[in-house]
């Protein structure tokens, strides 16, 4: 009977506390420092007392400001694109202009011969070389506010009395380049997310890989002389050109960490800045935290 007691009472406690959540309370946290101006180079020295259970610092720098700690949209932005294109020797075979390179931000990204069709494609073959390694096309003019940028290539046959040339693209990226930041939109082919659709013929159609690796590829088969016509497309994921990377605080105290009484920060240039510490307390029932702001210049 004592053993039956035992267990009893062991299984019965976390019924007890899960029904007894607890508040967590406001960080009793203060911050000084010694002075608000200083010269490049120069360390600030922060001086912390109170003892929240995390501390979170954002300097006020690109990347690390907290009023842009959620956002994940800016103007401004340049897009470009790099990829390596390749054509596979072949006798008799055909030209590069087998291959054209379009764009369109009104396409619905269903995969149909008639959605395509429906769609504005601009093609902008002529700014690339083909073959060519790292080709750069700004794809600035293309976008339009609030409305994301589709990429296709397009393989179609020019002669079919020709071989139609194995096609491979390579070394693919997308990025929105800032003034301030890079958001990588795609770093690789298999980011991009490209679909393959066998617009006309059955001949051939572009082979897309399945796993990501950064020396990824695709394809489009050799064509035979005397084939029927073909035409394949090769069509990317949608990319919001106006993406940027939020920004993050920098934690500077947890449980792992529970002894600070001062932080040290060397800015990497001249500027003011809105420097912000936040110390917090949560429990399984709340969060609350408390912000503590300064301006710092650095001459």
């Amino acid at each position: 009977m004592k053993t039956i007691k035992y267990l009893t009472l062991i299984i019965s406690i976390p019924a007890i506390m899960s029904c007894n959540k607890i508040d967590s309370t406001t960080p009793d946290f203060s911050v000084s420092v010694n002075k608000n101006d200083f010269n490049f180079g120069d360390t600030v020295r922060f001086t912390l007392s109170g003892a929240p259970t995390n501390i979170v610092f954002y300097s006020g720098e690109v990347g690390n400001n907290y009023d842009t700690r959620n956002k994940f949209t800016a103007d401004g932005g340049k897009p470009e694109m790099t990829f390596t294109s390749t054509l596979a020797a072949a006798s008799g075979s055909s030209t590069s202009s087998n291959l054209s390179l379009l764009v369109s931000n009104n396409f619905n990204g269903n995969y149909t011969k008639a959605d395509i069709s429906a769609a504005t494609w601009i093609d902008i073959t002529s700014s690339i070389t083909i073959p060519g390694a790292n080709q750069k096309v700004v794809l600035t003019p293309y976008t339009e506010q609030g409305k994301p940028l589709y990429v296709a290539f397009r393989f179609k046959t020019v002669n079919p009395a020709l071989v139609q040339r194995l096609l491979t693209i390579s070394n693919f990226s997308f990025k929105t380049v800032y003034d301030d930041q890079i958001f990588e939109n795609a770093k690789y082919v298999y980011d991009a997310g490209f679909g393959a659709f066998d617009f006309a013929g059955e001949v051939g159609k572009w082979v897309i890989p399945i796993t990501s690796n950064v020396n990824d590829s695709f394809t489009h088969p050799l064509v035979d002389a005397n084939a029927p016509a073909d035409e394949d497309w090769a069509i990317s994921k949608p990319f919001e050109t106006n993406r940027i990377n939020p920004s993050t605080g920098v934690a500077i105290k947890n449980i792992s960490n529970p002894l600070i009484t001062n932080y040290n920060y060397v800015f990497s240039k001249a500027g003011t800045y809105k420097v912000v510490f936040v110390g917090s307390n949560s429990t399984n029932k709340d969060y609350k935290e408390v912000l503590k702001e300064f301006t710092i210049t650095v001459k």
